[in-house]
């Protein structure tokens, strides 16, 4: 509840404000080297606005991608930590329950694929 008479009082204000910058006559002159801008306060107060917005954007995307090796990181050694974790929780069900075979059996990832009949080659000829 007092979100949203924040978010109202909020809105209320920023209203007001633009109103007020609305009425107000003048020019806003900037002169730098040899360039002259010239704008009424109304139009300058956008243009600032949006220089303003465009450079929170920027920012965020700078630092989203300064930080994204350190989340990648930290993203691979989690896994790893789980898996490892894993591993030790069913080997040590595996002794609990007396199943010595899946205990000392490696990780599914690490057994070679097994097929049902042996190649031609490697079978026994009579």
């Amino acid at each position: 509840m007092i979100r949203i008479v924040l978010f109202l009082l909020l809105t209320a204000l920023t209203a007001y404000g633009a109103a007020w910058v609305a009425d107000q006559a003048g020019d806003v002159t900037l002169s730098w080297g040899g360039w002259r801008a010239q704008a009424t306060l109304p139009v300058f107060a956008l243009a600032l606005c949006m220089i303003i917005l465009a450079a929170l954007i920027a920012w965020s995307i700078l630092s989203v991608l300064w930080r994204m090796p350190g989340k990648i990181r930290r993203g691979r050694r989690e896994r790893r930590h789980a898996r490892g974790r894993h591993a030790i929780t069913h080997g040590l069900l595996a002794v609990g329950h007396g199943d010595g075979r899946t205990r000392r059996a490696p990780p599914k990832r690490l057994q070679p694929p097994q097929s049902q009949e042996a190649p031609p080659c490697w079978q026994a000829t009579a």
